[in-house]
């Protein structure tokens, strides 16, 4: 379900490399789910042997699109990714929940981009460590970006501190100067 390829196994006092041939892609579009809030309740209907996780994602709270049962879901794929962010384009011929395999927190947003159907998009944690973003039918293109906040006040309190200091520095190069000048002028 991590998209987890190859394994270490420790046999015979070494490390045996096992590769699993049943990895989950990055990003897949589920139409069913399920709303269970309870987190050990959610873990034991994963340890179900009929849980799929490419047909069923595991929701905390209600996502806000009707579920369609059918097989023409639509496609999506990844434009562009980076460790913050990917850039996902898609279309959708019903509402579904795109499952992103990277880890859920709370830092990560969506923005709309052009050509989006949607103008508002919620990332949600799915099967409880997850990504999931509704997504009601027609075009979609967003940008999924790691931006929690803290990194944003961080970096306007690094800013407001590089700014003092260089006026600071500014103010000391001036006196400096005026004082080479008065110096000056009593020789």
């Amino acid at each position: 379900m991590l998209r987890c390829r190859y394994f270490f196994i420790p046999q015979h006092g070494r490390n045996v490399v096992m590769e699993s041939k049943d990895v989950m892609n990055r990003i897949h579009l589920i139409s069913k789910w399920q709303i269970i809030s309870n987190r050990d309740e959610i873990f034991r209907e994963m340890e179900k042997p009929t849980f799929d996780p490419r047909q069923t994602v595991m929701l905390e709270t209600s996502p806000g699109i009707e579920s369609v049962q059918g097989e023409a879901m639509g496609e999506c794929r990844i434009e562009k990714s980076s460790t913050d962010y990917l850039i996902i384009k898609g279309i959708l011929e019903q509402p579904a929940i795109l499952l992103v395999t990277d880890s859920y927190s709370k830092g990560w947003r969506v923005k709309p981009l052009s050509g989006s159907s949607q103008q508002k998009y919620q990332v949600r944690p799915a099967n409880y460590m997850l990504m999931a973003i509704p997504l009601s039918a027609g075009e979609h293109h967003f940008r999924l970006e790691y931006k929690p906040k803290a990194f944003i006040v961080g970096k306007w309190i690094s800013l407001t501190a590089l700014i003092v200091y260089i006026i600071f520095i500014f103010i000391a190069v001036r006196r400096s100067e005026r004082l080479k000048q008065i110096i000056s002028k009593r020789e």
